[in-house]
């Protein structure tokens, strides 16, 4: 844009004499310009402006206004920049002035506006009367000419007319050197780019844009120009599969373009958008969501519902409304979306088709296969039109994906061929696009039942791997995902392992590969979000394994499922508990890590800020802070890492349970841990004492999950369970060896299930067993290796809130302070219970106990609260607050209703309450699966600390507290599950004794290596 002041310079001719007044207005506003100062800028020009026209010095005052215009567009206001330059033509046409290039220059940028407006036809209207008015010209300079043509070759392929573009750039660039300057040049590099990038030549896209970044860094170009450039050489990598090249250019482009007066100028939308969706084919939820959401809350300030800029971010953002299952709401994006998009390019243009094919693909998830197929073949028609080959084979993907949901194999396989031989013409031959269409192929041939086609690709793969000539992890792991299904149908027809033993060879290979793609994930909630998608893999890996085992009985394949089984087991919990053990171990110094702390804290206030506000500019600037903080985070977390290697090397090390080490170091013989995996048919169980080991299958029962939904119906209603439970029990745990201490590690809608009032056909479990409940064996690890806040004593702090117009809390109060007493603790009652009490003495108390009021948001479970008293303060504490605190305590007590009750999350469990105060660092806690009513509750938690100071263990002192108050009440209706089974205990449940033990062993250990550490530094020389 501000090339276009270097062509003033050229055909304006400035007033021989400017009053002192206004020639010092004029060159403030040059100096303002020049420093990107536009606000200052806009000021002085408008008032030379004035001047100038006061005194008819028409040259002067067009000067000045091409100025104010500039700026207008540099802020994305449109109209504005219109008027100036309507208002300039209408000045220039009533005076006596006639030069051509003053007029050509002044049309070519009502052009540029309309164009950047999205109004291309009348761009291109604007155009042709500048082209046919120049031609005429004989003696007008070649230089004119070339802004004429930059200007028109931009909106020639803006509208599809690729070919035209290339024609006309090409044209230009060979006039004289005299003609074009090296910035000029640069920028017809660029739009040469732009045509052959959505013409679908993606190699030679990538070569022109980069000759025009190299030209403009060395011509120092303007921040704008620069970030338009980084932007498009984003672009082309995406396009290209180069997804860490492409965010590294979109972040190039995003920090050029903020250097340029922030987000109030310059095209910030359009490089946000872009990078969310990069995010979102990484799916990335969380990241997406930050930089889409930014994004369109921005262009509807600026551009309003219906502008092309808001059509375009709408389009992006159907990705992250797919990723969430919005489905309705993507398709209203979309059709939007399209229909100001073809208004602006037309319909023979990429990114109608876009819309066009992300339309059929939703219809496709939705199951509605004749819209499907009907936008996929109205895309398709297009493309062939355009002849865009690319845009062709994801209209054939698409199709062939619609086909394999409708079991149509042989179809689907047509189209995924048609889809592979494009993508093969058009990338080189090991792309990710080229390699995912195949894998795509061979899926549908395994279906179709031609398994040896099939296999033939996989091999083909995994070769190229090998040959380090396959570097996308994903499609390693889908590879070898399909290569276990084969070989388990070829099992079930033929009974022979030989293929099941093939397949087994690539266990460690597909570990290795989901190890690197999590990696690429910094967020827990991208973390929990790339788990939903790996069960499906972990499911046929672990029949593999079984089917191996009951045919060899070989400790190996049981070790390998097990492994299966916890590695996609709360992977962002395991992570959050150990993430500051390794720091510390690592010399990570203490106030990075206080830096670290400070932007989480302020990411979750504004996360919860923006839950609940409704200005439109205020969560504008709320989301612009949580970019920002969200950043400088991901800048830190990248920086330690660097900085300080073994965190690397501990952060991304395996940490999983062997069954050994979980059987020789965290189970007595009184102990058995059961481990269950929800397959998509069969329920995998793990039964595993201190020195055997059971590994079970059994087909799921279909009505399971429907006896555990009325189950818990049942409990809430008081109704009689007794058969329904003991059905349950008999699927879930009948026949295997338990010990009288079970560890539970549940999956799936089992996460609900409150084990002890199963019946065994004798009583409830509770009579028999001491029960508790862990993420992952791994977890449990984790939980147990954590270091212990090295205390002399117990400290134990407990919170009441009152709550007004509230009685269903008048137990808690007495509860806290009975308990208080008997702990020799400090109770905060009534309206000391705040936030801010609890905030101070969380990081030092060794038990906290939390009567207070919860609650659950069943979508997104960081909005899940605590609901202290307000004090003057706040008086909510969300789950995002906890996350982000440290509190090292030995063990939680939430006597709250449904602290471990949430969203049910795919290979991480349930989102509770519970989950995040373990996240924060607490061993354990005591949490409830519903409300319990507030008088049992007191009883029940009296009895539980009474066991705890006996020297109980954990999960022991819970069974027997509530064994003494079925024992203690007279009335039979209060001894049904629903006033006693909503607690439960969940993590490390050693006794408290056993935790403050370590302090003395610690001090044991310590001081002889303090007395003789000298004689130890010497021997150890």
């Amino acid at each position: 844009m501000k090339k276009l002041m270097i062509f003033h310079l050229c055909f304006l001719i400035s007033s021989s004499v400017f009053s002192l007044q206004e020639d010092e207005a004029y060159q403030k506003g040059v100096v303002a310009y020049t420093h990107y100062n536009y606000k200052e800028a806009l000021l002085h020009f408008k008032l030379a402006s004035s001047y100038f026209l006061e005194k008819n010095d028409i040259r002067s005052y067009l000067k000045s206004q091409m100025y104010i215009s500039n700026i207008e567009i540099y802020k994305n206001n449109f109209p504005s920049a219109l008027e100036t330059i309507n208002i300039s033509i209408k000045n220039y046409t009533s005076s006596t002035i006639k030069n051509d290039s003053l007029w050509g220059e002044l049309m070519n940028t009502k052009a540029v506006i309309h164009r950047k407006d999205g109004l291309t036809t009348k761009a291109l209207q604007i155009s042709d009367e500048i082209l046919k008015e120049q031609l005429k010209k004989s003696t007008l300079p070649k230089y004119n000419l070339v802004r004429t043509y930059t200007v028109r070759s931009n909106i020639l392929w803006t509208i599809g007319r690729f070919d035209e573009a290339i024609q006309l750039i090409k044209k230009t660039l060979n006039l004289s050197e005299y003609s074009i300057s090296d910035l000029n040049r640069a920028e017809l590099l660029n739009n040469l780019g732009s045509a052959y990038l959505l013409k679908g030549d993606f190699n030679k896209a990538h070569s022109y844009y980069n000759k025009a970044y190299e030209l403009k860094l060395e011509n120092k170009a303007n921040l704008y120009d620069l970030a338009i450039t980084t932007f498009n050489i984003g672009v082309v990598n995406e396009a290209l599969g180069d997804y860490d090249k492409a965010i590294e250019f979109y972040q190039k482009s995003a920090a050029y373009d903020l250097r340029n007066q922030g987000e109030e100028v310059g095209f910030i939308t359009d490089i946000y958008t872009a990078i969310s969706g990069i995010y979102a084919k990484k799916n990335d939820l969380e990241k997406a969501e930050e930089y889409i959401d930014k994004a369109l809350k921005k262009a509807m300030i600026v551009y309003g519902e219906n502008h092309l800029n808001t059509a375009n971010i709408k389009a992006w953002y159907v990705r992250c409304l797919k990723l969430k299952g919005e489905y309705a709401i993507s398709l209203d994006f979309d059709k939007k979306a399209l229909r100001v998009r073809e208004k602006s390019y037309g319909v023979y243009n990429w990114f109608p088709i876009q819309n066009l094919t992300s339309i059929a693909d939703t219809y496709v998830k939705l199951a509605d296969y004749v819209e499907a197929e009907k936008y996929y073949k109205e895309a398709l028609r297009r493309s062939k039109k355009m002849d865009s080959k690319f845009q062709e084979a994801e209209c054939y993907q698409g199709l062939g994906d619609m086909h394999m949901k409708q079991k149509k194999y042989r179809e689907a396989i047509d189209f995924y061929t048609k889809a592979f031989i494009n993508f093969s013409n058009h990338f080189y031959k090991n792309h990710r696009y080229v390699l995912k269409s195949e894998l795509l192929l061979a899926e549908a041939l395994f279906k179709q039942g031609n398994h040896k086609k099939a296999f033939a690709i996989i091999q083909k793969h995994l070769a190229l791997y090998t040959k380090g000539e396959h570097d996308f992890p994903l499609l390693i792991v889908e590879a070898i995902h399909l290569n276990n299904c084969i070989a388990l149908t070829q099992y079930t027809n033929s009974k022979t392992i030989k293929s099941v033993e093939e397949s087994y060879k690539n266990m460690d290979l597909m570990i290795q590969n989901i190890r690197e793609i999590k990696k690429q994930y910094t967020t827990d909630r991208s973390l929990i979000n790339v788990g939903r998608k790996n069960p499906d893999y972990f499911d046929k890996a672990i029949e593999i394994c079984y089917v191996l085992f009951q045919n060899t009985q070989q400790k190996k394949y049981l070790e390998k499922a097990f492994q299966f089984s916890e590695i996609n087991r709360n992977s962002a919990l395991v992570k959050g508990i150990k993430d500051k053990q390794f720091k510390k171990i690592a010399g990570v110094p203490d106030s990075l890590l206080q830096q670290e702390n400070m932007l989480k804290r302020k990411l979750s206030s504004i996360r919860t800020a923006l839950h609940t506000q409704t200005h439109s500019f205020k969560i504008d600037s709320m989301m612009s802070l949580r970019l920002k903080y969200s950043m400088k985070l991901d800048d830190l977390l990248h920086k330690i890492e660097r900085d300080y290697p073994r965190y690397y090397q501990l952060k991304y090390a395996d940490h999983t349970i062997k069954v050994s080490q979980l059987q020789k170091e965290y189970l007595d013989i009184n102990t058995t841990l059961i481990e269950y995996f929800a397959g998509e048919e069969n329920l995998y169980i793990f039964a595993i004492n201190n020195n055997t080991i059971h590994f079970k299958k059994f087909p799921i029962i279909k009505d399971l999950t429907k006896s555990i939904k009325e189950l818990r119906k049942q409990i809430l209603n008081q109704q009689n369970i007794k058969e329904n439970s003991e059905r349950i029990f008999t699927a879930l745990l009948k026949n295997l060896n338990l010990k009288e201490t079970l560890i539970l590690v549940t999956d799936n809608i089992l996460n609900y299930v409150p084990f002890e009032v199963l019946h065994t056909g004798k009583g409830y479990m509770l009579e028999e067993y001491a029960i508790s409940y862990v993420g992952s064996a791994t977890v449990l690890k984790a939980l147990t290796e954590r270091p212990s806040r090295i205390t002399k004593e117990m400290k134990w702090h407990g919170f009441a809130p009152k709550y007004e117009n509230d009685n269903s809390f008048a137990s808690s109060y007495a509860e806290v302070k009975s308990i208080s007493k008997m702990m020799k603790g400090e109770a905060y009652l009534g309206k000391e219970a705040s936030v801010k009490n609890f905030i101070t003495e969380a990081a030092n108390s060794s038990i906290l106990h939390l009567a207070t009021h919860a609650e659950i948001d069943k979508k997104n479970a960081m909005m899940n609260k605590l609901i202290f008293s307000e004090n003057g303060n706040k008086n909510i504490l969300m789950a995002s607050d906890i996350y982000g605190l440290s509190i090292p305590s030995e063990m939680i007590v939430l006597s709250a209703c449904n602290t471990g009750f949430g969203k049910l999350e795919k290979g991480e469990g349930v989102m509770s309450m519970s989950r995040a105060f373990h996240y924060a660092g607490a061993k354990s806690t005591v949490m409830s699966l519903w409300k319990v009513p507030d008088k049992e509750t007191s009883v029940i938690m009296n009895y539980f600390y009474k066991s705890l100071k006996k020297g109980y263990a954990k999960d022991r002192a819970l069974q027997q507290a509530k064994l003494q108050y079925l024992g203690s009440v007279k009335d039979n209706a209060l001894k049904h599950p629903f006033y006693w089974a909503g607690f439960v205990v969940s993590g490390n449940t050693e006794s408290l004794e056993q935790g403050f033990l370590r302090w003395w062993m610690t001090i044991l250990v310590l001081v002889p290596v303090f007395i003789f550490r000298k004689k130890l530094i010497k021997f150890f020389e």
